[in-house]
């Protein structure tokens, strides 16, 4: 696939507010980042401007074979391609939140594991939903991450103050959980999970603003990429690699957060 054009955050709009990712608003967010016309669109897709403003507003779905056409033309990113793929395709359930942690609790190996990682691998790990609704967490990343557990979902945490003082790039994290939440939203966009979150997160300007503006779409996490907090009892810089893989119970991912030696500071020192 060819090199990703240049792509600039979207213009703010004053009052805009995330909203379920749909195909039609994710490929006009697009087109915008490219900084294309409609005019210039076509002459990249030979798809005619009227047929292409019906699709951004949702009056008319494209063919599989006409989707191919605009990500090629758009030259989207592999992970855009795919969420544009999944926002044709009719979208999936997903299990209730409660329904999921009681699963959890019916599976004592499952916790047993929290705690192996913690107190023998010094692992921060949770099982999450795909919406990242925290369904059960090991003492290492309550302490590390103060009141997630509480809140119960990562990026209402991320985005509010509780964060601050505790994690060092911000920017970073709420970039990647936007990214993150797009993609599996576009997924199990029809679900009452999916509603509620963004219920939750609306009233958050910020939030709003990364939501409207930004194209990026993840479906995990580089091992490059680290996490970085600030251990709240010494005041320590913590750096650690992010993995998630799927478990035995339908629905549930295992979050881990495995330390590592922050390259960054160590070239500093």
């Amino acid at each position: 696939m060819p090199a990703n054009p240049v792509e600039r955050p979207g213009t703010p709009v004053r009052g805009a507010q995330a909203r379920v990712p749909s195909l039609g608003r994710f490929l006009f967010q697009v087109r915008e980042a490219r900084g294309l016309s409609r005019r210039q669109a076509r002459l990249r897709t030979t798809i005619s401007e009227t047929h292409i403003r019906d699709i951004e507003k949702g009056d008319r779905a494209p063919s599989p074979e006409l989707l191919q056409t605009l990500i090629a033309g758009y030259q989207l990113s592999d992970n855009q391609a795919r969420h544009a793929r999944e926002l044709l395709a009719p979208p999936l359930d997903l299990t209730p939140t409660e329904t999921l942690r009681a699963q959890i609790q019916q599976h004592p190996r499952m916790l047993d594991y929290l705690d192996y990682l913690d107190n023998e691998r010094g692992i921060l790990a949770a099982y999450t939903d795909p919406l990242i609704n925290l369904l059960a967490v090991n003492d290492r990343m309550e302490r590390a991450f103060p009141r997630l557990r509480e809140v119960g979902n990562v990026a209402p945490w991320i985005f509010d103050h509780y964060s601050e003082g505790v994690l060092t790039d911000r920017d970073n994290e709420k970039d990647q959980v936007v990214a993150l939440l797009k993609a599996a939203m576009g997924v199990y966009r029809e679900t009452p999970q999916t509603a509620h979150l963004l219920r939750r997160l609306r009233p958050c300007a910020e939030f709003n603003r990364y939501w409207t503006t930004r194209t990026r779409i993840a479906y995990g996490r580089d091992t490059t990429d680290y996490l970085r907090w600030r251990d709240q009892a010494t005041g320590e810089h913590v750096a650690a690699y992010i993995s998630s893989m799927n478990v035995e119970v339908k629905d549930v991912l295992l979050y881990l957060a495995v330390p590592v030696p922050d390259p960054v500071r160590t070239e500093r020192s």
